[in-house]
């Protein structure tokens, strides 16, 4: 009989990742390392956190049997802050009030 198990794992951790929005063609020629309008006056960022766990069984039961299995479990978080103007915040609630139920 032959037995084998192995344990991968991996994290991820970016504690602060700036987002540069989108830039036209022409920011995007003029410097491609730039920040879009609007990232640097509303603040935008994300931080995330991944990790990931797993168990794997390999095992030969005869010449014709085998047996593999694999259990894994893991967590992400994620938290974005986005560059919205108040205005639309304003002119577009977040939970709107729909017609005739007013």
């Amino acid at each position: 009989m032959t037995y084998h198990a192995a344990t991968p794992r991996s994290d991820v951790s970016a504690a602060l990742a700036e987002d540069p929005l989108g830039l036209t063609r022409a920011q995007l020629a003029a410097n491609p390392e730039q920040a879009g309008v609007g990232a640097t006056a509303y603040n935008t960022r994300k931080s995330l956190v991944q990790e990931q766990f797993g168990v794997v069984v390999d095992d030969k039961l005869s010449d014709a049997d085998d047996f593999d299995t694999m259990l894994c479990t893991g967590h992400r978080a994620t938290t974005q802050f986005q560059a919205i103007p108040q205005a639309t915040e304003i002119s577009a609630p977040l939970y709107p009030v729909e017609a005739g139920t007013q």
